[in-house]
């Protein structure tokens, strides 16, 4: 049976993705740091492993034995600690590198809709580069791009949130949904449903 590490399964769109996965049978394997607030994967079923974006032993120890990686970490929200450096760049790098390392055989990346736009904040961007550097690892791997979800963000709250809708409306096709690996999925209404239905590409 296929084993999967979450990252960000602390974060609602993660510890969604973990209780879907866990009810349709599929074992899970959730990161979490030693600040994070666990309960809500209370009676989840997965596995909680200790770790970091900021510590590269710790994401090779946790992706040791996975067959696909799920990662939704993102600096937009305070709760993390973390900036957009070093989570959306140098953490979601050191994240592909890990899995490279333990040849895990796929890896889902949740990025954002207008991560290519010229405009776009800066937090976008480092997504963009993620996405390249994804693209570029040699891993088999699935890039979501979903529109703003509603919570609050850490900077400009209504400046993200205004920027996402108008991108939206006018850079991407909301009804463009596909489950093909090394592709783009860009509507976040079905962006959990989107890294379930990935699994077809890694759970036998």
């Amino acid at each position: 049976m296929a084993l999967v590490l979450v990252v960000g399964s602390t974060g609602k769109l993660g510890r969604a993705i973990v209780r879907r996965l866990r009810a349709d049978g599929v074992l899970v394997r959730a990161l979490v740091r030693p600040t994070s607030d666990v309960t809500v994967l209370r009676d989840s079923g997965a596995e909680l492993v200790v770790g970091d974006l900021r510590n590269a032993e710790s994401l090779r120890k946790a992706c040791k034995g996975c067959d696909a990686v799920v990662t939704t970490a993102s600096s937009l929200h305070t709760s993390t600690g973390f900036d957009a450096k070093w989570t959306d760049r140098n953490g979601n790098l050191n994240l592909i590198e890990a899995a490279k390392w333990e040849s895990v055989g796929h890896f889902v990346f949740t990025s954002t809709i207008g991560a290519d736009a010229s405009d776009a904040p800066r937090v976008f961007g480092n997504k963009r580069f993620v996405e390249e550097r994804l693209a570029a690892s040699g891993l088999r791997h699935t890039i979501m791009r979903p529109a703003g979800f509603m919570e609050p963000h850490s900077v400009d709250p209504l400046g993200p949130a205004h920027w996402h809708r108008g991108c939206a409306a006018s850079r991407h096709n909301p009804n463009e949904l596909r489950h093909r690996p090394n592709e783009l999925h860009r509507h976040s209404r079905h962006c959990r449903n989107s890294a379930i239905g990935a699994r077809e590409h890694f759970c036998p």
